[in-house]
């Protein structure tokens, strides 16, 4: 027949409002369905009128649109039936034409409506791809009925199925309009489409392109999921949904043959912390688990970077705590298999480092660019480089606002600077140090004392000693004080091997000092726990002298070019140097320089600048511990007049108590002082001597409250002496 209205042959539609479809109908679909198969590559622009008939006619026989497996989705609007259903088709034609009815509804199904487009020239195919991205927008916009708007999407994703092997002339142009369409204000539509995109994009990489090149392949799979990096520009959290799962099928499925698509997974990964769905996250955080768990190994040098950055924003998330958590236990699990497989991974960097050309046609990741540029600046090797990027997420992560978090990310910085910081190189540590560290103490001494004291409003059940953000703070704050000091304990020769660690070391006091002078106590006897730690290593001095003379042993044995008369030498400069009459001879000594077989005069050189330095090292431990008893002790006595007050009004008495220094902390105090005294006492002026003495004066005539005085009754175990004056004892008799 004739055109009609809406593109549809006349007599079709005038049957189809008489109730009736004829034989001519039927005769007519079947004719233009074969015109399509035979005559594709002549229809030209005639694709647009002959799609819109086929659209039309599909509406009459109440197909869905379905999938590219030939599945069809539920009926969207009332009356209409599910792909293959032609019941409501049926009541309109006589009995003896149900048959045909049947077999035109299966030709108009989207699997076989384009099985012959592989057939068609390049020209026709992409007029083909053009006209039905023209109907699709055009049913968008003015459409009221949903099949109609759904059909060019699914003949869309059929048509690019059906030609994968030439889909640089399809792929780009349909997948750029699935994706604008995910973006539409219809949500059923946003989901079908991101269903039928994701299907596609899975497909397409299971589809085997064995006429292509290595590199040819490599580009042809980051084009394919290219698309899914598209989608995070979409605000609709469903959709963001449907992308997180279809990276996780790829991932279950085809993981181990992922090439060059990792930089794209990455970075939609990563978008999905960001997002404000608890879902979605959730989602995102999966796949990330399954990234580092399982194909860690896998990833190529330049995600590195990139998973250990997305860790850290899993941490900063606030959508779920717990996800939280376990991306601070990701990066732990992170840095083991960087230790564990430093050889491997080292070689994969540095090769990274040399030739970049990979990086740019594959991975698309800002964080990796960025590394690079600032492994290009610094003087850091790559491997030293990708340690502090991990420690920088733990650093961010132990400021975060939650307690548990903090605490967490806390544990975890210091127990791997602890058991893998042997791997870094002495200038990485100059950057642990100023760049990790003391940033770290900064930020947390500030929050300390920027933080409410108000009673957190919560329905949780807190102890009396956390309820309120300064004391969750405050715990942090001993967490992050106590961990800097073990480093320093640890790490103690080779951080004195540093230039500048005298500043370091100045540094490290300003903060115990600032500890010790808190008003909380937890945080001002953590900080006198850290100071006596600080001073009293020789535990640890004389592990590190062991390991060097086995060292020295192991370099003597593998090296026979070395004559005795060198041995006895070294052998001697050792002796000598740990027979000098030097005040801190069982101490560690900061700045000390190993002996070489070079001369005698190197190593007298050296032990006189090792003492230089350790005098002034040990001389800035007298001065916090001056500076401390000064502030804490020296001029706090109350007067008689305020004691008597006190006494006299039982509920100020917590008031003036608190104001002054407790007995932990002074005996605290007290245990430091012999550390001091041991390091500088040929220097101990009569003057250091006045001071401390007045310091153990005032010490002992502290008030203390009634509620603390029974537990300062010694017992008869103990003799007549609490453990302050034994203290106090102890020192005198040390002067």
């Amino acid at each position: 027949g004739g055109g009609g209205k809406g593109g549809v042959p006349k007599a079709l539609g005038s049957s189809h409002q008489s109730g009736l479809i004829t034989a001519k109908n039927l005769q007519c679909i079947r004719a233009l369905l074969r015109v399509m198969d035979s005559e594709g590559d002549v229809l030209d622009t005639a694709w647009l009128l002959v799609m819109r008939t086929v659209q039309n006619i599909v509406r009459v026989f109440g197909v869905s649109p379905g999938f590219s497996d030939g599945s069809a989705l539920l009926p969207t609007t009332p009356g209409s039936s599910r792909a293959g259903d032609t019941s409501s088709s049926l009541a309109l034609v006589s009995v003896d034409k149900k048959d045909d009815v049947n077999e035109v509804a299966g030709m108009l199904l989207v699997q076989n409506l384009f099985k012959a487009s592989p057939n068609l020239s390049d020209s026709s195919l992409s007029t083909l791809v053009k006209s039905l991205c023209q109907l699709s927008n055009k049913d968008l916009h003015g459409s009221t009925n949903k099949d109609s708007v759904l059909f060019p999407l699914a003949s869309l994703q059929m048509v690019c199925l059906k030609n994968l092997h030439r889909m640089e002339l399809t792929y780009s142009t349909i997948t750029s309009h699935l994706v604008s369409v995910c973006s539409n204000s219809d949500a059923s539509v946003c989901l079908y489409t991101a269903d039928l995109l994701t299907s596609l994009i899975r497909k397409a990489l299971e589809f085997n392109f064995a006429d292509k090149s290595e590199r040819e392949k490599l580009e042809l799979q980051r084009s394919i999921v290219q698309p899914l990096e598209c989608l995070s520009a979409i605000g609709h959290a469903e959709v963001r949904l449907k992308q997180q799962e279809c990276i996780n099928q790829i991932l279950s499925t085809s993981g181990q043959g992922l090439l060059s698509c990792w930089g794209v997974f990455m970075e939609v990964i990563s978008g999905a912390a960001a997002v404000q769905s608890e879902v979605v996250v959730r989602a995102g955080f999966q796949n990330l688990q399954l990234v580092m768990t399982d194909f860690l190994p896998s990833l190529p040098a330049f995600c590195l970077p990139a998973s250990m950055e997305v860790g850290g924003r899993y941490g900063l998330q606030t959508q779920d705590i717990n996800i939280a958590l376990t991306s601070v236990g990701l990066l732990w699990s992170t840095a083991d298999y960087l230790f564990q497989n430093r050889a491997t991974v080292q070689e994969k960097l540095e090769a990274l480092r040399s030739d970049q050309t990979g990086l740019t046609g594959m991975s698309g990741l800002p964080t990796t660019a960025s590394f690079l540029k600032t492994v290009q600046s610094s003087s850091l090797t790559v491997f030293d480089s990708l340690w502090m990027l991990m420690f920088r997420q733990l650093v961010s992560l132990c400021v975060d606002e939650r307690a548990a978090v903090r605490k967490s990310s806390s544990q975890t910085l210091f127990s791997t600077l602890s058991a893998h910081g042997s791997v870094l190189h002495q200038e990485a540590w100059q950057g642990v140090l100023w760049q990790v560290l003391f940033p770290l103490l900064k930020q947390v001494f500030q929050a300390m004392d920027s933080a409410s004291t108000l009673n957190l409003q919560t329905s949780l059940l807190i102890h009396h000693s956390r309820n309120t953000a300064q004391k969750q703070w405050a715990e942090t704050e001993v967490l992050t004080l106590t961990g800097v000091t073990r480093v320093f304990q640890s790490r103690w020769h080779s951080l004195s091997q540093l230039d500048g660690f005298d500043r370091a070391w100045t540094t490290l006091l300003e903060f115990v000092k600032t500890g010790a002078l808190s008003s909380s106590a937890e945080v001002s006897i953590a900080a006198m726990k850290s100071f006596h730690a600080l001073l009293d290593m020789e535990p640890h001095t004389s592990h590190q002298h062991t390991t060097h003379q086995h060292r020295q042993r192991q370099r003597r044995s593998m090296s026979p070019s070395h004559s005795t008369a060198g041995d006895t030498a070294v052998e001697k400069a050792h002796k000598d140097q740990e027979d000098s009459p030097s005040p801190s001879t069982s101490q560690p000594t900061p700045r000390a320089s190993p002996a070489r077989d070079d001369s005698s005069n190197t190593n007298n050189n050296n032990t006189s600048t090792s003492s230089e330095s350790e005098k002034g090292v040990w001389s800035q431990a007298w001065q916090v511990w001056h500076a401390i008893g000064t502030v804490c002790v020296l001029g706090r006595l109350p007067t008689e007049d305020a004691l008597t007050a006190s006494i006299q009004n039982m509920e100020k008495a917590d008031t003036f108590f608190s104001s002054f220094p407790s007995q932990p902390f002074l005996v605290h105090l007290l245990k430091v002082f012999p550390l001091v005294l041991s390091k500088l006492r040929p220097t101990f002026s009569m003057a250091d001597f006045q001071l401390s003495s007045k310091v153990f004066y005032n010490a002992l005539l502290m008030p203390v409250s009634r509620d603390v005085s029974p537990f300062l009754v010694p017992s008869s175990v103990e003799g007549n002496m609490s453990t302050l004056q034994r203290l106090v004892l102890r020192a005198m008799s040390s002067l």
